[in-house]
């Protein structure tokens, strides 16, 4: 038995050479998503940066210690601990959070989480074992004590992280968003062949896509035959310094606005012609529909020097000068974007650069 002590403890070394120098060599290959990965993270996304070069880091040095036998012991501690750390992070993110984002990179990216943790388990045990069975000299008592509070440390760490974490992304109002992953599902791919896109509008048969380039060119999308239609679009004032006209279909209309010259054109996509309803009332940044003849509207006014808010509807313009909260320059802290909620019948405006929202009535 004693002559199998040598051969298994560099069998558990090796083991974990392999799994550091692969686990580092797969993050820094995909460097970009692996901090994306962790920049999503319920516990981590507050540290995502420092952690990404951190783990890369200690994996190597840690792999590299396993190599030479004088530095054996402390280096299957550090596996102990990294291990443990590991573990935690995944027991936590199993129970403790609202979602569980993506999971590692490379072959391991095959296994779910339940599978992670598995896993995890089996190298936790490798590492008690090498550490005992390279220490094999050491009291009994001592090494339960040791790994005890090793592995307590490993999960005490990880948890203080989450709660740092927690706090410093909901709490103090950070900058970090959240994205719950796996709500869309691809069904298809097209080829648009340009660049420039944005969806214009939705009904139960089609998606409308506009362009920035060409605006007035649509392209309809139909679900069930997979087809896609080009659309050209008429108004009835072409002579005039457009800059960045925006199209917006709510069957059974479509609308193109251009707040640099202040105009909102209406048609039925039945025959695709739009004409004049507004000129002049007002210049704005952004415009949405809330029905055929109301409109909210975004823009940058010059009496209050801030951003604010208001309502176009049927040639009268009505702006809310204290819609918008202005602490200091009143226009990159109140930055934001208009949306309609046909379903709540409200304008939702969503801030840039906070986490908050707003709503208002029509």
């Amino acid at each position: 038995m004693r002559k199998l002590i040598p051969i298994i403890q560099t069998l558990i070394c090796y083991l974990f050479i392999v799994l550091f120098i692969y686990a580092a060599a797969s993050k820094l290959m995909d460097f970009e998503t692996f901090q994306t990965q962790l920049g999503q993270s319920p516990l981590l996304a507050s540290y995502a940066i420092p952690i990404s070069y951190g783990i890369i880091a200690i994996e190597l040095v840690t792999a590299i210690f396993l190599m030479f036998e004088r530095f054996r012991i402390i280096a299957l501690q550090i596996s102990l601990f990294l291990m443990v750390m590991f573990t935690t992070y995944i027991v936590i993110i199993l129970h403790f959070t609202a979602f569980t984002p993506c999971s590692c990179g490379g072959v391991l990216e095959k296994l779910g989480w339940t599978e992670h943790l598995i896993f995890n388990g089996v190298f936790v045990g490798l590492a008690l074992t090498g550490i005992r069975i390279t220490n094999i000299s050491q009291i009994w008592r001592d090494y339960v004590i040791q790994q005890f509070f090793l592995i307590l440390i490993g999960i005490v760490s990880v948890t203080i992280l989450y709660g740092l974490s927690e706090k410093k992304s909901q709490y103090n109002n950070a900058f970090t968003r959240k994205y719950i992953p796996h709500l869309a599902e691809k069904q298809t791919t097209v080829d648009l062949k340009a660049t420039g896109y944005y969806i214009a509008g939705i009904d139960s048969c089609y998606l409308y896509l506009a362009n920035t380039e060409t605006p007035l060119f649509l392209k309809r999308y139909d679900y069930l035959a997979n087809q896609m239609k080009d659309i050209k679009l008429e108004i009835d004032q072409y002579n005039l310094p457009y800059k960045r006209v925006i199209t917006e279909v709510q069957t059974p209309y479509f609308y193109l606005g251009d707040g640099s010259v202040g105009i909102l054109f209406r048609g039925k996509i039945d025959d695709w012609k739009a004409k004049t309803i507004s000129k002049g009332e007002v210049y704005y940044n952004q415009f949405v529909v809330a029905d055929s003849s109301k409109f909210g509207i975004a823009t940058y006014s010059t009496k209050v020097k801030a951003n604010v808010l208001g309502l176009l509807s049927e040639h009268q313009l009505q702006l809310n000068y204290n819609s918008l909260e202005k602490k200091l320059d009143g226009t990159f802290e109140s930055d934001g974007t208009l949306l309609w909620n046909s379903q709540l019948k409200k304008f939702i405006y969503v801030y840039y650069y906070k986490n908050q929202y707003l709503e208002f009535d029509a």
